[in-house]
């Protein structure tokens, strides 16, 4: 009894499946599709109908019979990728899911990245919020495969030809609207360790967030420039990544500071330090909320503040901290604060010199006291002190030369020769004005995402979690590239 059961529910289920196939079928335009509930049809089916690789039927209504659907036929083959889109999405997403084997998924993966090139976009857009399970799809491949790498070019592909077929986005060709792919997008290329890939399109701006057509909510906001400021740092762009880091600082919520908002306000600091010298301020409409929980909770980088412009009190709050420093993923960046110190010291002495011994900047970096063991593999050798003159030379960080003088008494040494005029990095409050002209436009968008998805409730519970661990997120066994303190392996979740 329990096989006939189980075989009148297969039946069942496959005779499901056969009329969404035909119906899929039969709808000729888009409008049609469009105006039908074929998406609610779909969204009703399980993963296990919509990757089964037949229809599993025996009572074919007449209707599917004429569009040619047979009990073995493949809804893989039965559909056309670009004609039939929306419901091939669903089909091979589901397919990719189920495969456990590595023959399988490339086969799927090569099938799921051409469906990437030639799926038509406006059906693709109908499918709102359940494009996620592209992503999923693709992650599920990629794991299985044992291939961080196998997501970027289908992911890549979708976003620019989605960003290519939004009408807003056309208006300035730098610019683009937020997709589900973007923060997928740019958090595989941490996985994957390949920083430079996403740039040609984290250089766009986000000037749309449309919720309606790409299923986009402020979590997709918030992750895609949290991610992407970290991508910024693994490139030595730090004045881009202070850029991502205050706009995810910066986005509107009710009532509760979202945990992936204080991660980003603890790279905010570091990043504002280590390009500006100084923490900027956020701008008037960031909740201040985010600061009082880092005063309370993450005091060690309230330390770093404080400390960055005494170079051995910078070294003793990170040897101190270095735990806390390291389980946040960011004693690499940490340690790159010191040499930040170092430039912005040098900076302020070409306010008071035009003309200085390299001896005499050595001694004013290295201080009157002698270094201790514990600080010595910190501190510059003179060496280095004329190499970091040089690189900052030669970024234009400074207006400088160096150049060897003969003394009176015969003796050669090296002088540093600073202009009267030096350039300067742009003021904090023009970046912070330049942010604030960045999201202008999306900004009530936002807002509005926020009250009617219930952003909050979402991020209620991780508020809590918070709270309940002293501020601390969920602790996670991930590698970091200490030079990049970005993680090695897919376990981001500490980040959000």
């Amino acid at each position: 009894m329990q096989d006939i059961q189980m075989n009148l529910d297969s039946s069942h289920h496959g005779t499901i499946v056969a009329e969404v196939l035909a119906l899929l079928i039969s709808i000729t335009d888009i409008d049609t599709l469009r105006n039908s509930d074929m998406k609610a049809r779909l969204d009703s089916l399980t993963y296990e109908e919509l990757s089964s690789s037949s229809t599993e039927t025996h009572q074919v209504h007449s209707n599917q019979q004429s569009m040619g659907i047979s009990t073995s036929d493949d809804p893989l083959t039965i559909l056309d990728p670009t004609i039939h889109s929306l419901g091939y999405m669903y089909f091979i997403t589901a397919r990719c899911l189920k495969a456990t084997d590595q023959q399988t998924t490339l086969y799927l993966y090569n099938t799921l990245n051409q469906f990437a090139n030639v799926a038509d976009l406006e059906q693709l857009k109908l499918a709102g919020p359940s494009m996620e399970r592209i992503v999923m799809a693709l992650d599920h491949v990629a794991k299985i495969q044992n291939n961080e790498l196998l997501p970027l070019v289908p992911l890549y592909i979708l976003i620019t030809r989605l960003s290519s077929s939004d009408t807003t986005a056309n208006l300035n060709l730098s610019n683009g609207i937020l997709t589900i792919f973007h923060p997928a997008l740019a958090k595989q290329c941490i996985l994957s360790k390949m920083y430079r890939y996403p740039l040609s399109i984290l250089n766009h701006d986000i000037v749309n967030v449309d919720p309606e057509t790409y299923g986009t909510t402020i979590q997709h906001y918030l992750s895609y420039h949290y991610y992407g400021g970290i991508l910024y740092i693994g490139n030595k762009e730090f004045e881009k990544a202070f850029d991502f880091f205050s706009l995810v600082v910066s986005a509107p919520t009710q009532k509760a500071v979202s945990a992936i908002q204080l991660e980003a306000y603890k790279r905010y600091i570091l990043v504002s330090l280590i390009r500006y010298g100084q923490v900027c301020t956020l701008p008037r409409y960031a909740s201040n909320a985010i600061e009082k929980i880092i005063r309370k909770r993450h005091a060690p980088y309230l330390n770093l503040m404080n400390a960055f412009d005494d170079i051995k009190k910078l070294i003793s709050v990170i040897q101190k901290h270095h735990q806390v420093f390291d389980l946040d993923g960011l004693l690499g960046l940490t340690k790159q604060l010191i040499q930040a110190s170092y430039r912005q010291k040098i900076k302020m002495l070409t306010k008071v010199y035009v003309k200085v011994k390299l001896d005499d900047i050595y001694a004013q970096l290295s201080g009157d006291t002698p270094p201790s063991p514990s600080t010595s593999s910190y501190l510059l050798s003179k060496y280095q002190v004329e190499t970091l003159l040089v690189d900052m030379i030669g970024n234009n960080d400074i207006q400088a030369s160096i150049s060897i003088v003969s003394m009176d008494n015969g003796s050669q040494v090296k002088m540093v020769h600073f202009d009267e005029e030096q350039g300067s990095v742009p003021f904090s409050d023009q970046r912070l004005e330049q942010a604030i002209i960045n999201i202008t436009r999306i900004n009530d968008q936002l807002s509005k995402v926020d009250q009617r998805e219930g952003l909050n409730k979402d991020f209620q519970s991780k508020y809590m979690v918070l709270s309940a661990n002293g501020g601390q997120l969920a602790s996670s066994s991930s590698a970091f590239d200490e030079d990049m303190d970005v993680p090695l392996d897919e376990d981001t979740k500490r980040y959000m």
